[in-house]
């Protein structure tokens, strides 16, 4: 198959004395990156450490062994595309996830280890101009970076016979939507997590507005006062690292920021994508206030924007922002 991999090492099972623990993790962080045979660029394969869960309906103890995978370049694409993919050998599904902006493909084998956990296996990748990947980063560039690892891991789903899902957060939705138009139909089911379905600059700055006034009513004199528009993004990403010349791992300079631009404001990449064979679970806060940007009325206007694009789709909100960081939140999600 395409995603085929040519294991360039695999640890076997080693004695759980601290000595031989301690080798392992030297040898993992030392681990040299080889050619495969079905890519170009270079792959690693790797087992990592046995872990054990109790089956849940007969008591017994179960062992599995995921195998993380990763590389640089997707055959058929001349630039290159960092992906990773992590999981079972024999997985229950393939679950596809597109990164964040000023993410990465380890980004998301991060977030959803519980997946891994749970017996699934997850591909991820990174967008032009993030990580390894080569070029710089738009939102077409997103898109078509969505739609060519997308193909490979339909591919790699039909070659194992098993369901391929699609898993989507905030703006990682759009190219998902927009790559999930193929046909055959490539996804079995879809996950969007507070997906934003649009975007528009006039919004973002009645928004920015808006926020500078609350700021300004009642505020004390201050001989310095904080920057309004680092406060502004403070607010809306908490934790991510942010300045004028980056966003989380995106640099500037291999973003084009004046293209993006004119996307947002000119096209909508989601107009007229239907997913009408495509069963969806949609998750949202309901103190987001990015979602809130473009759809002021969340309770009203945000559901039927989603169900213009996945008819089926069911909702399930749960009390939080755009980032689930309460314990009832997480619980939901």
């Amino acid at each position: 198959g395409p995603l085929d991999i040519e294991p360039s090492r695999i640890y076997e099972n080693v004695q759980t004395t601290k000595q031989q623990i301690r080798l392992r993790r030297q040898t993992l962080l030392a681990v040299s990156f080889r050619p495969a045979r079905h890519f170009a660029g270079t792959t690693v394969e790797y087992r990592a450490p046995e872990h054990r869960r109790f089956h849940s309906k007969c008591g017994t103890k179960m062992t599995f062994r995921p195998v993380f995978e990763r590389g640089v370049r997707l055959p058929g694409k001349n630039a290159p595309l960092e992906w990773a993919r992590a999981g079972h050998r024999n997985p229950k599904a393939l679950i596809f996830a597109p990164p964040l902006i000023g993410g990465a493909a380890a980004q998301q084998m991060r977030i959803y280890r519980p997946l891994i956990r749970g017996g699934y296996a997850l591909f991820s990748f990174s967008y032009s101009g993030h990580g390894t990947s080569g070029g710089r980063f738009s939102l077409a560039a997103s898109i078509r970076d969505t739609r060519h690892a997308l193909f490979h891991a339909a591919a790699e789903a039909r070659r194992r016979k098993i369901p391929l899902f699609g898993l989507a957060a905030s703006y990682s939705a759009i190219p998902l939507l927009s790559a999930g138009r193929m046909k055959p139909p490539p996804f079995s089911k879809l996950v969007l997590i507070n997906p934003v379905t649009r975007l528009c600059p006039f919004s973002v700055l009645r928004s920015f507005w808006s926020f500078c006034r609350r700021q300004l009513q009642g505020a004390p004199f201050q001989a310095k006062p904080p920057n309004p528009l680092k406060t502004y993004l403070d607010s809306l990403f908490p934790g991510i690292g942010k300045g004028l010349n980056r966003f989380g791992t995106l640099r500037r300079s291999r973003a084009r920021l004046l293209k993006i631009l004119v996307e947002a404001s000119l096209q909508n990449p989601l107009s007229g994508v239907t997913l009408a064979r495509t069963p969806a679970l949609c998750l949202y806060g309901r103190q987001d206030d990015v979602l809130r940007i473009f759809h002021p009325e969340i309770g009203q206007d945000y559901e039927p924007a989603i169900r213009t694009i996945c008819p089926h789709a069911c909702f399930q909100a749960y009390p939080g922002g755009h980032f689930p960081r309460s314990l009832k939140a997480r619980a939901v999600v």
